[in-house]
């Protein structure tokens, strides 16, 4: 018993050690990538090289302290979710602190704020919820409902005119169509189907094993993307594909920090040898490096000029809003001296613009609330890879690039909480290749 005992301990040890190591990969491929590629690339845009030694150390020992702290092992979709936090977030936020010598203070209550989630996730006692009779049918007939709606809406509305699959041209037709297109209440139910409901359909296909379906509706992906002129509405089928592969075989982030890691490595080869510099580009500078910029650029503009207190949404009728743009051009008048581009962050930065450093604390509990619900609607009812997938494009929104009250009704993270609930009144689910777990539930009619 002992010895059997002492073998499991080696072996999570080992485990952890082999995560530990996976991102601290990916931790130097991200500096020597910004050294090598973005920098020399895009100092004129802000990404300058004014390495602090000091910071460096603060740097790598505090990545080290929060890869002791993570999951390592996949359980529930709070711990991969947490885990993209980390990777898109923090981790090239701690990289740019020494990298540029940011702002100390911050990147301190940045790290707080991120340790709160993981706390709060851990201590959210799973919830009770009243389950529907034949909710997985409707979670998928609403789903498919909006899907089409919406689809013969962009076609009559002449979306197709604005049609473009190059993702270098994106931005020629973006603020056209979406003028077009995103009208009224239409401005919400675009981005639901885009991030939520057609996701869901192609998610909900592949569970099935109805391949013919989960062609069709990626494909619509694409003729979303193309009309939308929306580079990240053409990942997200990818993204379900990768938690279908992850999270139903290693059930381990090693697998993603290590393809990661060599995405980085081919992006860099591609760059300085064959001198093609559009993969570093899409890839490290604007996946990593923009939101991490972001979060410092939203701490110097706001300790400066002032806080929003949500002025600019669900207290706007109570609280002035003091700046004659929107938050993000707020931003972009900032770094780039003009309002036309759309600056948006992820929770991290703009919960700072509210209310400060007790905004970051508030929003990192309501966030690790967030996804302590989302364990609880998932826990022995819903496969661990398709319960994440009906969430993860909302809360990586969330991550990266919308304010907490935008993400939970732009951004479709509201109801992607109810869709998870329907389905999860599943009694039975497959999980894995012919294991069944079954589940007496009671149902409300």
């Amino acid at each position: 018993m002992t010895n059997v005992k002492s073998s499991f301990n080696i072996n999570l040890s080992y485990g952890r050690l082999v995560f530990v190591l996976c991102i601290l990969l990916l931790w130097i491929s991200l500096n020597l990538s910004y050294y090598f590629v973005i920098s020399p690339l895009y100092a004129y845009s802000g990404f300058t090289f004014n390495p602090d030694i000091h910071k460096l150390i603060e740097s790598l020992f505090i990545t080290l302290f929060i890869a002791f702290l993570l999951p390592w092992k996949i359980r529930k979709p709070s711990d991969f979710m947490v885990n993209i936090l980390f990777t898109m977030s923090v981790l090239p936020t701690l990289s740019l602190y020494w990298l540029r010598g940011e702002n100390r203070l911050y990147t301190y209550m940045l790290i707080i704020s991120f340790i709160v989630v993981r706390v709060v996730v851990k201590m959210t006692p799973e919830i009770k919820l009243l389950r529907i009779k034949r909710g997985i049918k409707l979670g998928w007939i609403v789903s498919l409902i909006f899907t089409i709606t919406i689809l013969g809406y962009l076609i009559y509305r002449g979306g197709l005119r604005y049609f473009n699959l190059n993702l270098l041209k994106v931005y020629d037709f973006r603020r056209e169509v979406g003028a077009v297109i995103n009208v009224g209440i239409f401005g919400y139910l675009n981005t639901w189907v885009f991030k939520l409901f057609n996701p869901v359909l192609i998610s909900w296909s592949l569970y099935k094993r109805r391949y013919t379906l989960f062609v069709f509706f990626t494909c619509l992906q694409v003729v979303f993307f193309g009309i939308s002129s929306h580079k990240s509405v053409l990942f997200y089928p990818l993204l379900i594909i990768a938690l279908f592969i992850l999270l139903q075989k290693y059930r381990t982030m090693n697998v993603f920090f290590l393809t990661l890691f060599g995405a980085i490595g081919l992006t860099v080869i591609l760059a300085i040898v064959f001198k093609q510099v559009v993969p570093a580009s899409l890839l490290i500078r604007r996946v990593f490096f923009v939101p991490a910029r972001l979060n410092y650029a939203y701490y110097d503009f706001f300790s400066q000029e002032g806080f929003v207190y949500m002025s600019n949404s669900v207290l706007s009728s109570f609280i002035n809003y003091p700046f004659a743009y929107s938050p993000p051009q707020m931003i972009s008048v900032y770094l780039q001296g003009h309002p036309y581009t759309w600056m948006n962050n992820g929770f991290l930065a703009t919960s700072y613009m509210h209310f400060g450093f007790c905004g970051m604390i508030v929003y990192s509990f309501i966030v690790g609330l967030l996804l302590g619900i989302v364990d609880s609607l998932s826990k022995n009812r819903l496969p661990l890879w398709f319960s994440t997938s009906l969430v993860i494009v909302p809360f990586f929104s969330l991550f990266t690039s919308a304010d907490l009250t935008t993400a939970l009704l732009t951004h479709s993270l509201g109801p992607s909480l109810i869709i998870l609930w329907l389905f999860s009144s599943r009694s039975t689910f497959v999980e894995g290749r012919g294991k069944k777990c079954s589940i007496k539930l009671k149902s409300a009619t």
